[in-house]
């Protein structure tokens, strides 16, 4: 695949990408000239068929350019010097004199910066200051010097790095036109060059021309930052030259190749009509001659000066590296930047003048027809007698200049080099320099060539400070010549560690080598270490391998369809190549491609958060949420104001409103958090965080109350469980026993007011008894016994278990005095209550076993015994002892139970009364200090809660301690505790009054709640909680006005991001949205209006790109219609009305008439807006739609030849295939009103014109195959025609008759209107608006109008019934809805209103010839005395947009009900 058709076709079918076609056709070899021409002829056929895009298309062709061989002629390849000659020298007596001819008239006064002409017959005036003064021309050449450069001046030409015009180089006739003009255009401050260069400011005039800022028109329309240049406009003396225009063209193309910090660049070379013209970088700053008169009048230091020195010295160096000599250097051709960089300019288009020795000043002496010119004062002697250039020449300027800089003045005093030497002037001295130094910077103005410095090189050397070692080092070197040889071995090493350096930085591009730039920036960083020559020089010569790399680097950034969004990335990327200054086609294409992916993702984007933010899914846990959409934007573009959504803001603020509210404070704080990371800079979302922190302390701790409750409730709950699984499971063992009785005490404790406990204390004593009998039963009394007792401990009370015990002890006792004597007996019933004796637990357990062992004792000694009173005494002695011990400690019951144990035992006993006595006595004493204490605890908790009302910090604890107080108090009813209760309540109401704002509401909320939890009927607690219910809803009623604001905002933004991808329909729901939300909002005024305009115009400016003019024309009528009288809509439907009519009119014969109404209106258009037209041009040129220069030039291609015949006048009655021309009455694309019926001249009102009263022939209608064919007639009445009318078939079978093809227009109905006077015309902003239906009139003015028709034709119209209309729109029920009905589409909104009226023209016809049939204005129908309307309008959905779709109407006047008219035919 070698050919340039296989590698396009290969790109277009998408096997290869745009890089990879530009770097196969890079490697291809050079083209012949035939190959050339065939490639050229076949992509401007594929552009022509539209298969390949405009742009891509002169990217080929440029690409293209650089294939083709170099030309052999020298003229086309380097510029030859023409060496010039030299006037001889007037006769003197004295050779050191130089004579000047008297001047044939009086010498002028010394120019000021002023521009000064001489005419060939005039021997020059001595200038004075640096303005150009063109010479005549002189001859006698000199033969060339030693070291000229007599090949060429620059550097071979090529298109690297321009960015011109995209004007064509001129030839030589092209510029021999523009001398033979007879006078110049005029140019100023104001004026378009190319239609491109807007003259914004003048900024500087020489004898050359004058100098403008200019705005770059094209920059512009890109977004480019920096959108301008400098703009050289030559003066008129150039136009009479034009061998030295092409020469000077030459010479700025090669000027174009000294790319270089210090050099400004020169862009291209061009002529608009006879404005010739140069542009060139814009410096920001000024010239060196002003810093030296500001900053340097009494000179500078050397170290202040040195920048400015080495960077001129380094533009000079470049530029004689590249074979190119300033001619003309000197401060006026110096820029300075703001930050004090130096640029030289004017490189390569001063050449060596004539002899001008006795000149003096900075004026620059310019012969225009020659091309040569210099400035005395820094002109080198050589220069000054005639000889050609040489950079030694530039030395001498720069050695000038230097001592301006370091000494305020002129070397010579501003005479020329000529003069100076013979006046035998020296340089004055420098202060501060060393002798070296001086010495230096005197050869550099030394007059002779041989005793001046070769190089500006040399002169930054010698104005170097050197220190000892360096000055030291030569003599060292001179006295070792094996330091040579050394020398010799590294200066080569050198080389080639450079050129392998260089080599290795360049090949770390190439995208197949593993070590290749991982990104921009360490290319970047790769390049910075390279010099500036070596920099530019692989940017020039290896641009299609970095363009390869930076196309890959974007990539990796930017594309969309493997999601990747970086744009920011991009823009490093171009920023990159804007730094490299890469001429590049297929970057601009790519930069192009990206804006637009961009502008349009972001609108869909926009539409998509839209979406979501109405549907609610604001969080990270809900599907298909806002958070992924807006990753989106800020990947695109982190500066998106589509991030800043207000509405989204609100959403997140109402949100977590919600959660405070509920007392959801961790879900609050979650939606906090990503409301923070979204909105970080958020005022509302940060006092959300405030509330959420002051908020969170309070909840946390009635949170931790209720945590606590529940952890408590889960605590009864589980040990009630354990208890109930331990019984559900018994177990006659010990472990089993002391598990169940930890889960009864731990339930007891827990459970103590559950009804539930009982039911559970009674299986287990119910297991316990069933434990000690089957104990008894297997023999183990001793077992049973203990079992029993383990429950008679765990239930004192139970009379159950005690008597099971009881019986299970006498049991014992029984077996135990039948294996014993008698004496046993009693030593083992005394040893057994003194065993009991010696551990007086007093427990009940122990207590019965006392009780039992004392029965025993009694039984077995016998009552009356005296061992058996020694016994009782001793058990009484114990119980009472006991007693007064458990009174000792404070437990009264416990010693009232065993003092009664005691009684039982020993009724007799006084000693046990006088105990319970003394347990009495105590318990009354205990009951006094119980009283007494919570007197105290009263009185304590009062005074605590007076504290705590004085100090309402409502904070947790603050809480916590009036709970605890408010429970002290509890049931104290006493007139103290009711006044500190109220100045409680008080207190909390005034601090909930204090929080009363919007910021602080929650917590006040939760004040007054807390208050009134303890003071129900407090009635300023009661007020206050009215008043934040009312604060409440007034916080309600602001949220529903910022959720309006919010959404204004955010329908701004959307439309901002509509207009910008030109989404016409978006954006007019937008504007429709706010005006419906907010309809005094300023943005309604005045930029909605221009944004929705924008949109039209990029919709319209889209469409006509694709060569859809007429469509693009009806877009901004639209546009029209809906925004009113805009004038960028007005104007560009203008252009684009005229570009239509003249494409058609190339389709087509044109009449003569039409050829002058066409020119007519092409001169209108361009009157009033030539630079919008002449962009317009330049654009359809680049894009292949243009073949012509203009339009004009376009136009007069199709001007009919003077021998044709008019066109004929078209016969009214001969029905004819309906055109869009035909439609109009006239030119195809310019819509022109259809005249009023009636006379000529118009009629008064109340007046009918006279016209005839009845058809004057054959009905034009009744033709035979009209019916159903789409044919249309139209009725003459006078000079004028009634509507287009369509012939159909009747319903079933029926009398055929005619319908209006489209609904009646404005026009039409304005001509009815002026010649009746029975209505007011309405007046449209454009002409074509007044082809769109008439609509907002009554159902009477229509019916007055079909009225007028019936009577002016002498033929029947009226409105149609509804089966008539349903018979015509239906064709006979063949069609429904036609494809392109101006209806609300499928994936709009709806329904808001932002739609408008369209004309008939271009829209499709259903299969009866009827236009705007659904859709566009509902219609009128009349059937007997019903009114009803059909077909939708412009604002019905598309479902309800069908020929089917009826309404019943009153006849009043509404925007869009309109009304077509029938006919009947005879």
């Amino acid at each position: 695949m070698n050919s340039i058709a296989e590698l396009v076709s290969a790109y277009q079918a998408e096997k290869i990408k745009l890089p990879a076609l530009f770097e196969a056709l890079g490697a291809l070899p050079s083209l012949s000239a035939d190959e050339h021409r065939a490639g050229v002829e076949w992509i401007g056929q594929e552009q022509a068929a539209g298969r390949i895009d405009p742009l891509i298309a002169k990217a080929l062709l440029a690409k293209l350019a650089t294939l083709q061989p170099g030309p052999a002629s020298p003229d086309e390849d380097v510029t030859m010097v023409k060496p010039t000659t030299r006037r001889p020298p007037p006769p003197s007596a004295d050779d050191e004199a130089t004579r000047v001819a008297p001047p044939s008239r009086p010498p002028a006064p010394p120019l000021d910066e002023a521009t000064v002409v001489k005419p060939a017959s005039r021997p020059p005036q001595p200038p004075t200051d640096e303005a150009t003064i063109v010479k005549p021309v002189s001859s006698a050449p000199l033969p060339p010097r030693e070291g000229q450069i007599t090949s060429h001046t620059g550097t071979q030409g090529t298109r690297q790095g321009m960015t011109g015009t995209s004007s064509s180089m001129g030839s030589q006739s092209s510029w021999q036109h523009i001398g033979d003009a007879e006078a110049a255009d005029f140019v100023a401050v104001g004026s378009l060059l190319k239609g491109r260069f807007y003259l914004e400011r003048e900024i500087g005039r020489g004898g050359m021309g004058v100098v403008y800022k200019a705005r770059d028109e094209r920059k512009v329309e890109a977004r480019d930052r920096d959108p301008y240049v400098a703009v050289k406009v030559l003066n008129d003396e150039f136009r009479r030259h034009p061998d030295s225009l092409i020469s000077l063209q030459r010479e700025s193309r090669r000027s174009q190749q000294l790319a270089h910090d210090n050099i400004v660049r020169v862009y291209d070379f061009d002529k608009d009509r006879t404005i010739v013209f140069m542009t060139m970088e814009y410096v920001d700053g000024s010239d060196l001659k002003q810093l030296i008169r500001e900053k340097a009048y009494n000179g500078m230091p050397l170290e202040q000066a040195r920048p400015l020195i080495e960077g001129m010295a380094r533009a000079l160096s470049r530029a004689h590296a590249a074979g190119v000599v300033h001619s003309d250097f000197k401060p006026a051709n110096v820029m300075v930047t703001r930050e004090g960089v130096p640029k030289v300019f004017d490189f390569g288009i001063a050449r060596a003048g004539k002899h001008m020795g006795d000149a003096v000043g900075e004026q620059t002496v310019f012969d225009a027809g020659t091309l040569g010119a210099l400035t005395p004062a820094y002109a080198s002697l050589e220069m000054i007698q005639g000889k050609d250039p040489v950079p030694s020449d530039d030395v001498y300027a720069l050695g000038c200049v230097a001592f301006e800089l370091l000494t305020g003045t002129h070397p010579y005093g501003k005479v020329s080099a000529e003069v100076a030497m013979r006046e035998g002037r020296k340089p004055p001295p420098v202060k501060g320099l060393t002798k070296q130094q001086y010495k230096t910077l005197c050869a550099s103005v030394a007059f002779r060539a041989e005793d001046r410095l070769k190089s500006a090189t040399e002169l930054v050397d010698g104005l170097r400070d050197v220190g000892l070692r360096e000055r030291a080092l030569p003599f060292l070197i001179y006295g070792v010549p094996a330091v040579l040889i050394v020398a010799g071995g590294v200066w080569g090493w050198v080389t080639w560690r450079h050129d392998h350096h260089v080599n290795e930085v360049i090949q770390r591009f190439t995208l197949t080598r593993p070590d290749r730039y991982a990104s921009e920036s360490q290319a970047l960083q790769a390049l910075d270490t390279l010099s500036d020559d070596d920099r530019k020089r692989i940017v020039v010569d290896q641009s299609d391998l970095i363009q390869k790399f930076l196309l890959s680097r974007i990539d990796a950034y930017w594309n969309p369809t493997e999601g990747r969004y970086d744009y920011a990335g991009t823009q490093k990327v171009f920023t990159l190549r804007d730094d490299l200054k890469l001429y590049s086609p297929a970057l601009d294409i790519k930069r192009s491609e990206i804006e637009k992916q961009r502008n349009d993702l972001l609108n869909a984007l926009d539409t998509q958060l839209s979406q979501q933010i109405g549907a609610g899914a604001i969080f990270e846990n809900q599907p298909d949420n806002v958070v992924a959409t807006l990753d989106k934007i800020r990947a695109i573009d982190p500066t998106s104001a589509l991030l800043k959504n207000t509405e989204l803001e609100l959403k997140y603020d109402a949100a977590i409103g919600k959660s405070l509210d509920a007392g959801q404070v961790d879900q609050a704080a979650t939606e906090f958090k990503l409301a923070s990371r979204l909105f970080p800079d958020s005022t509302r979302i940060k006092q959300r965080g405030a509330q959420l922190d002051e908020l969170g302390k309070a909840l946390a701790a009635q949170q931790l109350a209720q945590q606590q409750a529940a952890q408590l409730q889960q605590q009864r709950e589980q040990s009630l469980l354990s208890l109930s699984g331990l019984l559900d499971h018994p177990d006659n063992s010990d472990d089993w026993r002391n598990r169940a009785a930890t889960a009864y005490q731990g339930a007891a404790k827990l459970l103590a007011d559950d009804a539930r406990l009982p039911a559970q204390a009674e299986r287990l004593k119910q297991a316990l008894a069933a434990q000690a009998a089957e104990r008894q039963g297997a023999g183990d009394l001793d077992g049973a016994i203990a079992i029993a007792g383990f429950g008679v401990n765990l239930f004192p009370g139970d009379a159950d278990l005690s008597s099971t015990r009881q019986k299970l002890l006498e049991q014992q006792n029984q077996l135990a005095q039948k294996a014993a004597s008698e004496a046993q007996r009693n030593a083992l019933a005394k040893r057994r209550v003194d065993d009991l004796l010696a551990k007086p637990l007093g427990t009940a357990v122990w207590l019965q076993d006392v009780s039992s062992a004392l029965g025993t004792a009694r039984e077995q000694m016998g009552v009356g015994a005296p061992a058996y009173a020694e016994v009782r005494g001793n058990v009484d002695a114990s119980l009472i002892k006991l007693a007064r011990e458990r009174i000792a400690a404070g437990d009264l019951d416990e010693a009232q139970r065993i003092v009664q144990a005691g009684q039982r035992m020993d009724p007799a006993e006084a000693g046990y009364a006088t105990v319970l006595a003394e347990v009495g006595a105590a318990r009354s004493a205990a009951q006094a200090r119980q009283q007494q204490q919570q007197v105290q605890a009263i009185a304590a908790a009062r005074a605590t809660l007076a504290g705590l009302a004085a100090k309402p910090l409502l904070t947790p604890d603050w809480q916590q301690a009036v709970a605890s107080a408010m429970a002290s108090l509890k049931g104290d009813t006493s007139p103290e505790t009711t006044r500190t209760v109220g100045a409680l309540a008080t207190s909390i109401a005034d601090v909930a009054a204090s929080q009363a704002d919007p910021q602080h509401l929650p917590q006040a909320r939760l004040a007054v709640d807390f208050g009134l939890k303890y003071v129900p009927q407090s009635p300023r607690l009661l007020a206050e909680s009215a008043k934040l219910d009312a604060l409440q809803a007034d916080l309600q009623a602001k949220a529903a006005r910022d959720s309006a604001d919010a959404e204004v905002k955010s329908r701004i933004e959307s439309m901002r991001s509509a207009a910008a991808a030109a989404d016409v329909g978006k954006a007019s729901q937008s504007l429709a949205r706010i005006k419906a939300l907010q309809p005094d909002n300023p943005f309604l005024q005045n930029e909605g209006p221009k944004l929705l305009a924008d949109a039209y115009l990029g919709l319209g400016q889209e469409t006509f790109q694709k060569g859809r003019y007429e469509k693009a024309a009806e877009v901004l009528g639209q546009g029209l219609q809906v925004l009113g009288g805009n004038a960028q809509l007005r104007g560009a439907k203008a252009r684009y009305d005229v570009v239509a009519a003249i494409m058609a009119a190339a389709r087509q014969p044109t009449s003569t008439a039409d050829y002058a109404r066409l020119k007519q209106q092409l001169a209108s258009v361009r009157r009033n807006d030539p630079k919008a037209l002449a962009a317009l041009e330049s654009d359809m040129r680049i894009r292949g739609q243009l073949t012509g220069k203009t339009l004009e030039e376009q136009l007069d291609r199709v001007k009919p030849s003077a021998a044709a015949a008019p066109a004929p006048a078209p016969a009214p009655a001969t029905p004819v295939e309906p055109t869009p021309a035909a439609e109009q009455g006239a030119l195809p694309g310019r819509p022109v009103p259809i005249p009023r019926p009636g006379a000529p001249t118009p009629a008064q009102p109340g007046k009918v014109a006279n016209v005839p009263s009845g058809p004057s022939g054959p009905d034009p209608c009744a033709k035979a195959g009209m019916a159903g064919t789409g044919k249309f007639c139209r009725d003459s009445f006078g000079t004028s025609y009634g509507p287009f009318m369509v012939v159909v078939p009747g319903a079933g079978g029926g009398r055929p008759y005619a319908m209006s093809r489209a609904e009646v227009s404005i026009n039409e109905f304005n001509a009815f209107c002026r010649a009746s006077g029975k209505c007011a015309a309405k007046s449209v902003s454009d002409p074509d608006l007044g082809n769109a239906p008439i609509t907002n009139i009554p159902l009477s003015q229509a019916q007055a109008y079909a009225r007028w028709l019936s009577d002016v034709s002498g033929f029947s119209y009226r409105l149609p019934t509804d089966a008539e209309w349903l018979n015509a729109a239906s064709a006979g029920g063949r069609f429904k809805q036609a494809e392109d009905s101006n209806c609300v589409p499928p994936s709009a909104g709806g329904g808001d209103g932002s739609g408008a009226l369209v004309s008939a023209r271009g829209r499709s016809r259903n299969p009866w010839g009827l236009v705007n049939m659904t859709g566009n204005a509902w219609e009128w129908v009349v059937s007997g005395g019903s009114v009803a309307v059909r077909g939708g309008s412009y604002t019905s959905y598309w479902s309800d947009c069908s020929v089917g779709t009826q309404r019943s109407d009153g006849g009043s006047p509404q925007r869009d009900v309109g009304f077509r008219i029938l006919r009947e035919v005879k």
